[in-house]
């Protein structure tokens, strides 16, 4: 008999105490919430979704990423082990559509419950406390200490905290913290089963208005990566809902990659029953102006947008629409595109997933320190913040790149993109070519090169390749070095360079000789964003 300490009194947490006691160990389980299984309660809607009555290869198809890693663990253990587990600890339950499985009482609670018990019978004692640190000694683990002093000396111990959805539960990220302080190296974890913040602004203008039984579909590029019919909801910050949390499992490479959302209004009519149905709306009352007749195809709220989209006066009469119109009218209610911009913070996310990449996900991070500024109590430096925070454009790679954006921005020139990738340019590894800094709609762009651009002959060769094949894709290509940024003389040749080249490609840059400062700036650039928001509402 061995001594096991598990740290967390989750779901998981609890059915691993339970099974190592069967098996004969002693085990302890550290708890910093004064109930175990809090985050079940919330599961489901509160009636918790235990899993799904399937067999184990339909189960593996519908994992989102990498479902070969579960292969062992659900050949171990299927859906009805789990099933008869729960009904074992008399918990009676029901599969209802999409063979999703739930308690018949419909209460998350009857398995908290049902669990809690399992823990007392096995005599597991429960202690409530913050792990704070794991004892580590001659590169074992050999337990764990709370915050108060305590140690729980183990042969095994087991981290079951969760991940960094929904902290008030007690998933905050403890769980990442301790594997690291043992040695892991730890992928930086994302939201997974999130709403998502969209670029449109009419977003907020309908929040809380339901879709049901539309047919949404998730776009990678030009890819379908996801579609299912169901329901969705519009938000102050974008969508939600079963179908847009479902979607968002489907995101990957979030920094690399363009999404969006194309949703079909009208799922039970193909192009032509549309078409008709439009024709005789109009037909029935051809007086009547577009606005009132498409309140009766869309819900109120959306009738703007697509009266906006469309380009057309709320007060043309029924009998003026022409054809093209019409046929306009329905492609846009079969493929109403919504494009998304990012998730909703990680707090906010059902589950936490894992990144392939190593990077931290720049606009989570933005959006996420922009919500913590903005909901911040007053503190000295808090409007320097936010006048920072103005200024500040996620997927940025180098400080320097930075500077050299903002010198462009102050001499008067137009916002561009940072580290955008070119469509048709790819290494020949299939990896797609991206620029610095760039207007992709005059193909002018600036690369800043460090001094490791010039000493190291990899990386020489593959900006030399890179280039060339820009250059003949109709690219202009500025490269600066520190040299180019290093004072106001040679920020404002640098900014001239660029605004003749912009100018050539017929841009309208309005250049200024002496820059404006920094302050200045984000008062121009908070103007210009309200000044947008106006205009795409209307």
């Amino acid at each position: 008999m061995s001594k096991v300490a598990i740290i967390g009194g989750g779901a998981a947490g609890m059915l691993c105490g339970v099974y190592a006691a069967r098996r004969g160990h002693q085990v302890h389980i550290l708890e910093k919430n004064e109930k175990l299984g809090k985050k079940l309660f919330i599961t489901g809607k509160g009636r918790c979704n235990l899993t799904n009555n399937c067999d184990r290869d339909t189960l593996l198809a519908n994992i989102p990423a990498n479902g070969k890693f579960l292969y062992s663990a659900l050949s171990r253990c299927t859906p009805q082990d789990v099933m008869a587990y729960f009904e074992g600890l008399g918990v009676p339950l029901k599969t209802e559509r999409g063979n999703r499985v739930f308690p018949v009482s419909d209460r998350a609670e009857d398995i908290v419950q049902a669990l809690q018990k399992a823990v007392q019978r096995a005599g597991i004692p429960v202690v409530h406390g913050d792990a704070a640190h794991l004892i580590l000694e001659q590169g074992r683990c050999l337990g764990v200490r709370t915050a108060d002093g305590r140690e729980f000396r183990a042969g095994t111990t087991l981290l079951a905290t969760g991940g960094l959805s929904y902290p008030k539960t007690g998933s905050d990220g403890t769980g990442y913290r301790l594997a690291e302080e043992a040695g892991h190296t730890i992928v930086p974890p994302m939201p997974s089963l999130i709403p998502l913040v969209t670029k449109e602004n009419w977003c907020r203008d309908a929040m809380g208005l339901s879709l049901r039984n539309v047919t949404l579909r998730l776009y990678r590029g030009e890819k379908c990566v996801f579609e299912d019919l169901g329901e969705m909801l519009f938000t102050h910050f974008g969508v939600s809902g079963p179908l847009v949390l479902s979607a968002s499992a489907h995101l990957r490479n979030w920094e690399k990659e363009t999404y969006r959302l194309s949703i079909d209004l009208k799922p039970a009519l193909d192009e032509q029953k549309l078409e008709s149905r439009i024709l005789r709306d109009l037909g029935e009352a051809p007086n009547r102006s577009v606005e009132r007749i498409f309140s009766g195809l869309v819900p109120h709220s959306m009738v703007p947008v697509i009266l906006n989209r469309l380009g057309m006066d709320p007060q043309q009469q029924a009998n003026a629409v022409t054809r093209e119109q019409r046929r306009a009218l329905v492609q846009l209610l079969k493929h109403f595109t919504v494009p998304v911009t990012g998730p909703r913070p990680v707090a906010e996310a059902i589950i936490t997933a894992i990144s392939k990449s190593s990077g931290r996900y720049p606009r989570l991070v933005l959006s996420s320190l922009r919500e913590f500024i903005d909901n911040a109590p007053y503190f000295l430096g808090k409007t320097a913040c936010r006048t920072a925070l103005q200024l500040v454009k996620a997927n940025v790679l180098s400080p320097k790149e930075s500077k050299a954006r903002l010198v462009l921005l102050r001499h008067g020139l137009p916002d561009a993109e940072v580290n955008c990738h070119v469509d048709r340019a790819m290494f020949d590894s299939g990896k797609p070519m991206s620029l610095d800094i760039a207007w992709k709609h005059f193909k002018v762009a600036v690369e800043y090169d460090g001094d490791h651009h010039r000493t190291d002959k990899h990386q020489w060769r593959r900006d030399r390749k890179k280039r060339d094949r820009l250059r003949q894709l109709g690219w202009t290509i500025i490269v600066i070095t520190a040299d180019d940024i290093r004072d106001e003389v040679a920020c404002a040749e640098f900014a001239l360079n660029v605004a003749r080249e912009l100018t050539l490609r017929g841009c309208d840059v309005d250049f200024r000789v002496i820059a404006m400062t920094v302050e200045e700036l984000a008062r121009r650039e908070k103007a210009a964003d309200r000044k947008k928001r106006r205009e795409s509402a209307v």
